[in-house]
């Protein structure tokens, strides 16, 4: 149950974020493209949503080697 839940975490941390992040950035450029004062009514969206690898890896390794720690001590 709990390898379930970290592939569903680690699904949304790197797959799903970053299709936001595209959808912003596609959406910041059409923005862009409007006059200007239409422009102001709308917000810049951010688009670096998800997870980079390295930070995945990092909370991989933190959580095994959190969990090993608990499982010793508990």
């Amino acid at each position: 149950l709990s390898f379930i839940m970290a592939i569903l975490i680690i699904r949304d941390a790197v797959g799903i974020r970053r299709r936001i992040g595209n959808q912003a950035h596609i959406t910041n450029q059409l923005v862009a493209r409007l006059p200007q004062d239409e422009q102001k009514k709308y917000s810049h969206l951010l688009e670096t949503v998800g997870h980079t690898v390295p930070e995945i890896t990092v909370g991989i390794i933190y959580g095994l080697i959190t969990t090993l720690l608990l499982n010793l001590f508990i």
